[in-house]
């Protein structure tokens, strides 16, 4: 197995506020674009100043893909373009 991997990381959605239910989903690729062999990932959840809000390991589901349903806590820091 190639130690090059990529993980393409993307939500259902851009935006998300207080309290919502974010629906992470990953792909495990090798250096050919193909599905990697099955294996943990870490998701590791940043707010948006950059400090980790939280981390987790996910199981591989079928073709090295990954999902993780992620709540928003009802304090979620909010922070608005520009600042």
């Amino acid at each position: 197995m190639s130690a090059l991997l990529q993980a393409f990381l993307y939500a259902e959605r851009g935006i998300y506020r207080a309290s919502q239910v974010v629906h992470a989903m990953a792909l495990l690729c090798d250096r050919l674009g193909q599905a990697a062999d099955a294996m943990p990932l870490k998701f590791v959840l940043r707010r948006p100043d950059g400090m980790e809000a939280n981390r987790f390991a996910v199981a591989a589901e079928p073709a090295a893909g990954f999902a993780q349903d992620i709540k928003h806590s009802p304090t979620a820091l909010m922070i608005s373009p520009g600042t």
